[in-house]
């Protein structure tokens, strides 16, 4: 789905961990390819060329993260999902 392996990490292990994709599309100019999924992040992911962001936007999404390089992001819904 993404160019950066780091995003196809975390969308991977969100899956795993039961949350869904909402919505694909795309925000330009800053991300060429948006994922957003239903739930919030289930936790934080670290990785070199991934940025985390709050955006706590209720027009937008919770959290995001976006690869420096690809123009790639990938963002969370406000929903709680316990599991």
């Amino acid at each position: 789905m993404f160019k950066s392996e780091e995003l196809n990490k975390i969308l991977s292990e969100e899956i795993a961990l039961g949350n869904e994709v909402k919505e694909q599309t795309s925000w330009l100019p800053k991300c060429n390819v948006l994922v957003i999924l239903q739930n919030r992040f289930s936790k934080r992911y670290q990785f070199e060329n991934v940025e985390f962001r709050q955006v706590n936007d209720g027009h937008y999404w919770l959290a995001e993260y976006s690869s420096k390089s690809k123009n790639e992001c990938l963002a969370c819904g406000f929903l709680q999902k316990y599991r």
